[in-house]
């Protein structure tokens, strides 16, 4: 079974966020210039802007074990509408 693009970035995305709060006041610049390049590909990916992405992105519970998976179900139903 393989992985889409699509959900690959969705993995690639909650990590680089991960990444970001675990940095927090280390010069995490570089991370957050690579957490808005994903968010960039998501929005190609998908097919919808920054400002309907942004209503699944700006909300992620990082504590949920699959943040990614609900991530890429919650802009796929989206793209579908």
């Amino acid at each position: 079974m393989s992985v889409s693009k699509a959900e690959l970035c969705c993995y690639e995305y909650v990590n680089a966020i991960k990444d970001i709060e675990h940095y927090t006041g280390q010069g995490i610049y570089s991370l957050d210039v690579h957490r808005s390049k994903l968010h960039d590909r998501l929005c190609s990916l998908f097919g919808l802007t920054k400002d309907v992405t942004k209503r699944f992105t700006d909300n992620l519970n990082l504590d949920d074990c699959k943040v990614a998976e609900q991530l890429y179900m919650d802009l796929l139903d989206e793209s579908r509408k």
